[in-house]
């Protein structure tokens, strides 16, 4: 007996499996990653309202409070950033190789979403506290688990 044709490579879901080892429940892709790139979006815009909404107090030097500035808030925000455009791009070259998704990959992308969306509130805690260590505690636990659901994938 001759076996049927295998499904070809870019009809892969998450973790490796084949189209055709699910059964139902799978959808296209394209719905999911246009709403996680809306998201990323946002996120990168969002992230620079610490920054934009810093207060300068009349009787502080312009030159002392642009140091001040410059050593947390834009430091931190750069830093932000970075990892969420990484954090971006990793996802895209996923979505690159997944052309159909199953409610497990789809629920571990909203996870990771939503991670990436509380990034700008631990990122305000960090330049707003910069000596407190909860901000950074709440902003690497973020990271972390943010790549481990991305390994998972």
């Amino acid at each position: 007996a001759v076996a049927g044709p295998s499904p070809p490579p870019s009809l892969l879901l998450g973790r490796g499996r084949a189209l055709g080892e699910l059964g139902g429940g799978t959808q296209a892709s394209q719905r999911l990653l246009a709403y996680s790139d809306a998201l990323f979006s946002i996120i990168a815009t969002v992230m620079i309202l610490p920054v934009a909404h810093t207060k300068i107090q009349p009787d502080q030097e312009l030159k002392e409070s642009v140091q001040q500035l410059l050593a947390t808030r834009i430091a931190v925000y750069l830093m932000t950033f970075l990892i969420v455009t990484v954090a971006w791009a990793a996802h895209v070259r996923l979505f690159q190789v997944i052309e159909l998704i199953d409610d497990v990959l789809a629920l571990l992308n909203l996870a990771c979403m939503m991670l990436i969306t509380f990034l700008p509130y631990t990122f305000s805690l960090m330049a707003s506290f910069p000596d407190v260590p909860f901000g950074i505690f709440m902003f690497s636990s973020c990271t972390v688990v943010i790549g481990f659901i991305q390994v998972e994938w």
